[in-house]
């Protein structure tokens, strides 16, 4: 008997990883989260697409675009852990 992973929860794993290993803001646990965030919104996508009534050519076009021109998200803001990170962020040590 073979156990079967899903993509989503091979994504979690290597994410997981990557943080554990590198830390939370290593390009490599970046990656891993931008993969993830892959998987989960392909598998929601084949989810809805399984239960939607067959879309036209222009409405598949329309959605595929919105796809095709996503920017990069903006990174997390998170509180910074140092005075000198206070500093290099354009504050001040207080």
């Amino acid at each position: 008997m073979s156990l079967s992973v899903s993509p989503v929860q091979s994504a979690k794993g290597r994410k997981a990883r990557a943080t554990y290993l590198h830390g939370a803001d290593s390009p490599q646990a970046i990656e891993a989260g931008r993969d993830l965030a892959a998987s989960l919104i392909e598998q929601y996508i084949e989810k809805v697409v399984a239960s939607a009534p067959p879309l036209s050519e222009e409405q598949r076009d329309r959605l595929a675009s919105l796809l095709r021109t996503a920017g990069p998200t903006p990174k997390v803001l998170r509180r910074p852990r140092s005075i000198d990170e206070r500093i290099a962020a354009g504050g001040d040590a207080t």
